[in-house]
């Protein structure tokens, strides 16, 4: 008896669900091991599938942690989009929804941080890898930046933007390899989100001296001016 064949959709969602997973594990495996000296064989193990199925799919360790980075970059674009666009036309509630979603538990909890530093550590010696990261950094500072150029220019304000947009994205990089030392737990991700927060109140108090963030993440109203320090 001849196996059944799936309908060219179904066929498609099912190279699409194993290949995430295989991504998935990939992720899971440099977050315990890092990315030097991990084997597919790792992978495989991680994704409960055999060897030549990773293989039959990737062809090749590079391609296949090549292909993990990328989902990364997918996810934390998808999760900061969706946030901005959740935020609606106000530049400051636009930017306020950009601390929301770098430190949302989707993409900085403990594991993708530790792979995101992974990644980042072997750039210098790997140009796609460099190549990918420094094009989401760019794009960062580029509609970050375009936000924050909003905001000055209803305040008529002659404060350089991209100096400030790197300021914001520096101190959000050193928190997370804080979290990766520390732990990402929501409280400590809600301190940093209040951290970061101080850092937009100092230059724009008008727009950002009444807001604070629930524990979830979540933004709320405060009655006063600056948040005490924690």
């Amino acid at each position: 008896m001849k196996p059944r064949k799936l309908a060219p959709a179904r066929h498609r969602q099912a190279i699409e669900k194993r290949r995430r997973g295989l991504l998935e594990a990939t992720i899971a495996v440099i977050a315990r091991e890092g990315i030097t000296g991990i084997t597919l064989s790792q992978i495989a193990a991680e994704a409960g599938c055999s060897y030549g199925v990773v293989s039959f799919h990737y062809k090749s360790k590079d391609r296949l942690l090549l292909a993990a980075l990328n989902a990364l970059l997918e996810d934390y674009d998808l999760v900061l989009q969706r946030a901005l666009t959740a935020a609606g036309s106000s530049p400051s509630a636009r930017l306020a929804a950009v601390l929301e979603a770098d430190f949302d538990r989707r993409v900085a909890n403990r594991k993708k941080i530790a792979v995101w530093m992974a990644f980042w550590a072997e750039a210098p010696r790997n140009s796609a890898y460099q190549q990918r990261c420094a094009s989401m950094k760019e794009r960062y500072v580029s509609q970050v930046g375009e936000i924050i150029r909003e905001i000055l220019l209803e305040k008529d304000l002659s404060i350089h933007a991209e100096r400030v947009t790197r300021g914001l994205n520096a101190m959000i990089d050193g928190f997370w390899l804080y979290h990766q030392v520390a732990g990402s737990d929501p409280a400590r991700r809600q301190r940093s989100r209040e951290a970061c927060l101080c850092y937009l109140q100092a230059l724009f108090p008008r727009e950002f001296a009444e807001m604070s963030y629930r524990a979830d993440g979540s933004r709320a109203k405060r009655k006063m001016g600056l948040l005490p320090a924690t």
